[in-house]
């Protein structure tokens, strides 16, 4: 088995997860856009939360403390476009209220969201806060969950106006940082909800996507503020073990929000690391490579949970666009060395599950996970040993055995994807990660190459696999692979199936420039000659048996005269 990672350690620079592992192509975002003062919310719809901002800021940039919050207006207007986004009925913006709490949102004009609360929004906000820690602790409980919802509506709008137009006097600065304090606190409590299961998924409220994505962007541009209260929250955002938090929440959310929040999570990591920098204390490092620690294992595990879900909306491009997106995580508290074996780990072990067949998913994206994993596989082999130990063709031979691959695409995957399967064939080949020996026996042992307990079309397609790697591979390895094949199709167990398939090996070799006599003018051509010289040898065995097996011996011979023979380049061989 492979070792599992070492311990974090500091790294000294950014890491990007190499272009092998983010995988080639456009990647594509579950949502609509980072929320900018609108929150994606539907096929086709989206709404602008509320703006508390234009009197609130304005208040605040006055000079005046904030103490209490006037009637609020919410926008009706649609942004949203199609891909994956939130379903479900279309929600009102920030605090809009909902006739229960899977129901849809009204459509009122105005709301009162945080005017409904006693006292000032901070007072609200500290309110919102207790009643989150509440529901996370306690499942039983009884609270208006709408409220709350509106309640971080607004707290987003706010942090967004906020970091638009930020106040310029000192006293109205410090106002607004104490107020976006108590929003980290709040957002901290939901990610404790998140955490702890407290999510619900299809919901349209507080529990589902729409409040991830508001409460996700709120604590990104509150840390990353470039409005002068960044480095303040940060500190504060640190206080409450938020990068954690964060991290943890996110095993829980829904699929369709999952890649706009780790690229809010990448942020907040990137700032958080930053900041640990500044400090260069030891103690600072720990506390960040903890926090990271404290979801890694469950975000890997919640990925390849999403993987193997039947009707999944995330396909391959998205999955690649996470683990990129994670490698930017990572690097946060580990080095280079490790970051890149754990992307490639995580890749190899999504591609195993996102190339098996999954109901409700057409199958053109388990092609696109074959062609993943060989890329993933290409640049890990092609990688120096110092690289990592992963970074090796026995470390690789190890995962292959440990992991089942080729059972699992023998008996789980499509015919395509089986046929696919050559791309891997390949690279495996010809970068020594598996000899010719390997490759057939595992086939051979798995009931692939001749009849068995195998269903036809996925022998015949794992055949075809072996078949479609010959083109990109060399003389001696085609040479080395028919050898391996006539060993396990020896003569008494050589069937009309085993002579089909040597046979059109040959004819694909020979179709792509593979010349048994320009191999050497040892006189050794027709030894080199493939299924010609293993024919000839097959029809003398079978006439000198007591009871040939005729039907068979016929139909050897027709394919050896009237299919290889003909072909140019044997024709010196022929008396």
């Amino acid at each position: 088995m492979l070792a599992p990672p070492p311990p974090p350690r500091w790294s000294s620079g950014s890491t990007h997860i190499p272009s092998g592992i983010e995988g080639e192509g456009t990647h594509v975002a579950f949502s609509s856009g980072h929320c900018n003062n609108s929150v994606s919310v539907g096929q086709g719809m989206s709404v602008s939360p509320v703006s508390v901002g234009a009197s609130l800021v304005a208040g605040l940039r006055g000079g005046s403390s904030f103490t209490s919050v006037g009637q609020v207006a919410s926008s009706n207007s649609v942004l949203g476009g199609p891909g994956l986004g939130c379903n479900g009925a279309h929600t009102c913006a920030a605090g809009g209220h909902s006739r229960s709490q899977h129901g849809s949102f009204n459509q009122a004009g105005e709301v009162h969201a945080v005017a409904r609360f006693p006292g000032s929004l901070q007072a609200a906000l500290q309110y919102g806060e207790t009643q989150l820690r509440t529901l996370a602790n306690q499942t039983d409980v009884q609270t208006d969950e709408d409220r709350l919802f509106g309640l971080l509506s607004s707290a987003h709008s706010y942090i967004m106006d906020l970091d638009r137009e930020p106040p310029e006097e000192p006293r109205a600065l410090d106002d607004a940082q104490h107020v976006a304090k108590t929003i980290l606190r709040l957002c901290a409590a939901w990610f404790r909800l998140a955490a702890g299961g407290g999510l619900i998924e299809g919901s349209n409220g507080l529990r589902g996507p729409v409040a991830t994505e508001m409460v996700c962007a709120t604590v990104a541009a509150t840390v990353a503020s470039e409005s002068g209260l960044g480095a303040a929250m940060l500190l504060a955002f640190n206080e409450l073990g938020g990068l954690g938090l964060f991290g943890s929440a996110l095993c829980h959310v829904d699929e369709t929000i999952l890649v706009a929040a780790v690229r809010q999570l990448r942020v907040v990591a990137t700032r958080c690391r930053a900041l640990a920098r500044r400090e260069g204390s030891a103690v600072s490092l720990d506390s960040l490579a903890d926090g990271i620690e404290a979801f890694r294992g469950g975000l890997f595990a919640r990925l390849a949970d999403l993987a193997g879900r039947h009707g999944r909306r995330a396909r391959v491009a998205h999955f690649q666009e996470l683990v990129s997106e994670l490698g930017g995580v990572l690097s946060c508290a580990y080095a280079n060395t490790q970051v890149f074996e754990m992307g490639c780990l995580l890749s190899m072990q999504l591609t195993m599950v996102l190339s098996t067949f999954c109901p409700g998913v057409p199958e053109i994206d388990a092609l696109e996970a074959i062609d993943w994993m060989a890329l993933v596989l290409r640049n890990l082999l092609d990688q120096h040993p110092s690289a990592g130990v992963l970074a090796s063709p026995s470390a690789v031979r190890e995962w292959i055995e440990d992991s089942g691959l080729w059972n699992t695409l023998l008996w789980r995957a499509g015919s395509r994807t089986q046929h696919h399967a050559h791309q891997l064939i390949v690279v495996l080949l010809t970068r020594s990660a598996m000899a010719p020996c390997d490759l057939v026996g595992a086939f051979a042992s798995l009931g692939a190459l001749s009849p068995s307990r195998v269903p036809s079309p996925s022998r015949l397609a794992m055949q075809g696999a072996l078949l479609a790697a010959v083109p990109a591979l060399s003389a001696e390895i085609v040479l080395d692979l028919f050898g391996e094949l006539c060993g396990v199709f020896g003569f008494a167990h050589l069937s009309e199936e085993g002579i089909d398939l040597l046979a059109r090996m040959t004819q694909r070799a020979l179709g792509t420039g593979y010349d048994p006599i320009g191999l050497g003018s040892d006189g050794m051509g027709l030894a080199r000659s493939l299924a010609v010289s293993h024919f000839l040898r097959f029809l003398q065995w079978g006439h000198q048996q007591v009871e040939p097996p005729d039907q068979l011996l016929e139909f050897a011979r027709r394919v050896l005269v009237h299919t290889l023979l003909p072909h140019p380049v044997l024709a010196p061989l022929l008396p």
